[in-house]
């Protein structure tokens, strides 16, 4: 058994009080409860307040998937902040808001819980949810605590091992982006598979709490302004079929109705489209079919007209054979 993730890893070097999101915890709601970093028992927790109805809480972003798999088990562990008289409610792991969707739920829990979760494939195409749900006339909003999540992969099952298909493309070893001086800056220009499309400006950084390096594409003014991924560097195989992942977030404020896409170059084909907001993950996917393998020199990363100015991270940019 082996320990792919833990969340105290990431908050023991942060400073506690207000808790700003980071890529693996943020606040969920229409209007945000507060997230404060605070000790227990020597760890870091993170105490959720001021919620408003069940469906806030906290979200788990699709950052923390570029390193799960379909098996992983993920296991979070909090406690509630006093004692709740009322019975009819539950605290909720669920994959989107839709209580039909939830993964793992322990009802009406007094003092500590603990909602556990072997992730399937399907789950790893959305962000994770922890919130509270109800049943009967009761509306539950109670504050709570999260002290820990974790998430483990056993080695000796077979059926969840880690898939031994030749990774195609990964950023975070493209060698270009990697042996970029980030005390002096730089981009793209020595990758033979990334290239700028228009006229944006990309520039290198490392993840503070990843370490991972990724790209931040900005001074965007024109929806194609972007990064084109050059399939015609990858040596694809005729015939074949491969999943392309991308996983970012904006950068700043975005304007209604804006969008992010991929498109297939030439021809302007998208294949994956989502709409964006300010300071918002994203993951776009798709699979790249014979006839785009054949047909296609490159994917374009761009936005709607609306979002042309949109500055956005790239995180993750994973192609595997389908």
């Amino acid at each position: 058994m082996q320990i792919i993730f833990d969340l105290q890893e990431q908050l023991k070097n942060l400073q506690l009080g207000n808790f700003d999101a980071t890529g693996y915890l943020q606040a969920r709601g229409e209007v945000n409860p507060t997230l404060t970093l605070c000790e227990n028992q020597g760890e870091r927790s993170i105490h959720v307040t001021h919620r408003q109805s069940r469906e806030d809480g906290v979200i788990i972003p699709v950052l923390f998937y570029s390193m799960l798999l379909p098996g992983d088990r993920i296991t979070l562990t909090g406690r509630m902040n006093g004692d709740v008289a009322d019975n009819y409610w539950g605290i909720a792991l669920c994959s989107t808001s839709d209580e039909g969707d939830q993964l793992a739920q322990q009802i009406a829990p007094q003092g500590e819980f603990s909602l556990s979760h072997q992730l399937e494939a399907t789950d790893l195409s959305k962000s994770l949810v922890v919130k509270t749900t109800k049943w009967r006339d009761v509306e539950p909003n109670y504050d709570f605590f999260i002290d820990s999540i974790k998430v483990s992969r056993d080695d000796e099952q077979d059926k969840f091992k880690k898939d031994a298909r030749e990774i195609v493309y990964d950023l975070n070893t493209d060698y270009a982006v990697q042996q970029v001086n980030l005390d002096i800056g730089g981009g793209i220009d020595a990758s033979t598979v990334l290239r700028l499309s228009g006229n944006p400006n990309i520039a290198v950084f490392e993840h503070h709490i990843t370490g991972k390096r990724g790209l931040h594409i900005a001074a965007r003014e024109r929806d194609f302004d972007g990064l084109d991924i050059r399939l015609s560097e990858l040596q694809l195989i005729p015939g074949n079929e491969y999943d392309v992942k991308i996983i970012g977030r904006t950068a700043g404020a975005a304007p209604i109705d804006s969008q992010i896409m991929i498109q297939g170059m030439p021809g302007y084909h998208w294949r994956s489209l989502q709409s964006i907001g300010g300071n918002q993950d994203f993951m776009l996917g798709c699979t790249l079919r014979k006839s785009a393998v054949e047909k296609w020199n490159a994917i374009r990363i761009a936005t709607n007209e609306v979002g042309s100015n949109i500055a956005y991270f790239i995180y993750s940019i994973v192609i595997t054979p389908a």
